[in-house]
């Protein structure tokens, strides 16, 4: 049975009761929801974004621009559409540029957090045409090798983000057993590679995250 909205609705203002805030992150929903809760995944395919999936439930979203989401910088999201560009090439093989707006949509909606990652049609409204787009970014259209291996490192250094994010630590303090935690939780673990083949890889934990510049 699907999930309902206002079971969805019920959780978020759960999470916001318990720790007292009319506005909360992604992080923190994450943090101190309980077993059996809709995920953010959910509230955001839902809801669209999770500012809205906020303000459906009485709470106060992100402030919002002209273009009907958070303000976020060419530089955010050229990094985002790089992000994308590497999960491509490690999952399809082919060149980063290759990727098509469909594989961008769904790898978006994948993410634990998409308020800050542009949707198809801001994207189109703020930089045009998509193969235009993927120029100005850089997508290789080679290399598909060294594309890999920077989805690798991505890997790496958005699990110290959210190591950081949970309160454990600065980032380079990040620790497998953490790494391995947040590998299993996210909707993408089939694309992303184990503790164990990044220390092959790279000769030990801390090998592998001076690789990913967090070490």
């Amino acid at each position: 049975m699907a999930t309902s909205d206002e079971a969805i609705l019920d959780a978020i203002r759960r999470v916001a009761k318990h720790v007292n805030s009319d506005r909360i992150s992604v992080a923190m929903y994450n943090r101190y929801c309980e077993d059996g809760d809709p995920s953010p995944i959910t509230a955001i395919r839902r809801f669209e974004t999770w500012g809205n999936a906020c303000s459906a439930a009485g709470l106060v979203a992100n402030p919002f621009n002209k273009e009907g989401g958070r303000r976020v910088s060419d530089e955010d999201a050229f990094t985002a559409l790089r992000r994308a560009g590497n999960d491509f090439a490690l999952k399809t093989g082919l060149a980063p540029y290759s990727m098509t707006l469909e594989f961008y949509n769904d790898w978006r909606l994948r993410q634990v957090v998409v308020d800050d990652i542009l949707g198809m049609a801001v994207l189109h409204k703020r930089y045009g045409k998509w193969k235009d787009l993927k120029t100005r970014v850089g997508l290789s259209k080679k290399n598909v090798k060294g594309s890999a291996e920077l989805a690798r490192l991505d890997a790496v250094a958005r699990a110290a983000r959210s190591y950081d994010d949970a309160g454990h630590g600065p980032a380079p303090r990040l620790t497998q057993a953490f790494y391995d935690q947040w590998h299993s939780s996210q909707p993408d673990c089939e694309l992303l590679p184990t503790s164990a083949v990044l220390k092959e890889k790279y000769g030990g934990w801390g090998k592998v995250k001076e690789a990913a510049a967090i070490g």
